[in-house]
């Protein structure tokens, strides 16, 4: 029928058996060597997992609105905290 979705099938967002094996895999791998699996570094630097999706192209921009944002609202919050504790204003800037 036209307008409708097509059904999905009873495997569709389940992890195969490739993915399966491939994780158990990598937790044989980390079990025989916890300290340098791929895992445990993604773990420990997380920029490893995300960063090979992240593209400028699509991100860069909302990226910099944060930060631009974040900067705008915390350089007077930590000016008037710094006033608040009988510092000098340039003291905010020292943390």
């Amino acid at each position: 029928m036209q307008g409708e979705h097509p059904s999905l099938s009873p495997t569709e967002g389940t992890s195969s058996d490739n993915d399966d094996e491939e994780e158990a895999a990598e937790a044989a791998a980390e079990a025989a060597n916890p300290c340098c699996g791929a895992s445990w570094w993604r773990r420990r630097l997380p920029p490893l997992a995300w960063l090979p999706e992240y593209s400028p192209r699509r991100d860069l921009l909302p990226d910099l609105v944060a930060g631009i944002t974040v900067g705008i609202t915390v350089i007077p919050e930590g000016m008037t905290y710094a006033i608040l504790g009988n510092l000098p204003q340039q003291a905010s800037f020292v943390t």
